[in-house]
């Protein structure tokens, strides 16, 4: 009977209970950079007054050369990074890890746009086979409060690179800002698991007829 009922809890930890959403990354790009002034008091479409700042690899993401900005509020209280549309354009990757095979995952972030108002650019992202574009025009300075965007993906790995990148279509650019990967429900069982559930629910099947017949 004991061993009815470890079975029992073990069928039902391999089938996976509803659990709260967990963060696993997130990235508000607050941490402080180093980085040469490119454009001060100039505006974007979300913060409205807008310094711009070169920036290197920073904070575990990698962007490539000459193609990756900060977007800094005026007062600085906030931070967003802009994928430039400079050299055709521009890239920004992060190696996201402590994922579970199998488990499904939320990626959300915020998306604006930078200094060119009426301008057209185009967002392009992925993340463990996710990819999306998203094509978006820049407003008018203060006028947007920013997009949520949400995306869902299932781990196939323990880590994954997260990317962002812009392609160029015009004098626009997107802002990305607030990132996080939450999972969603429980992780979904690995084949094997499969097998042990399918075979757990036979032995309980097995174990109950037996019961009834000895009880008879």
């Amino acid at each position: 009977m004991r061993f009815v009922a470890k079975l029992a809890a073990a069928v039902l930890l391999l089938s996976g209970t509803a659990a709260s959403a967990v963060t696993v990354f997130s990235e508000s790009f607050s941490f402080d950079f180093v980085g040469a002034s490119l454009v001060s008091n100039d505006s974007s479409d979300r913060f409205g007054d807008t310094d711009y700042f070169f920036i290197n690899n920073v904070g575990g993401w990698t962007f490539n050369t000459n193609n990756t900005f900060a977007a800094v509020s005026f007062a600085r209280e906030d931070v967003a990074l802009l994928i430039n549309e400079n050299g055709g354009g521009g890239s920004a990757t992060r190696l996201i890890s402590g994922l579970t095979i199998g488990q499904q995952y939320s990626l959300s972030f915020l998306l604006s746009g930078d200094n060119r108002p009426g301008q057209a650019y185009v967002l392009t992202g992925g993340i463990a086979g996710l990819s999306f574009t998203v094509n978006g025009t820049v407003g008018a300075a203060g006028t947007n409060p920013g997009s949520l965007l949400t995306y869902g993906f299932t781990a196939t790995s323990s880590s994954h690179l997260l990317s962002f990148g812009q392609t160029s279509v015009s004098d626009g650019s997107p802002i990305i800002d607030n990132i996080s990967i939450d999972t969603v429900g429980a992780a979904i069982p690995e084949p094997a698991s499969w097998a042990m559930l399918l075979a757990g629910f036979g032995l309980v099947g097995f174990a109950a007829r037996r019961r009834r017949a000895v009880a008879a």
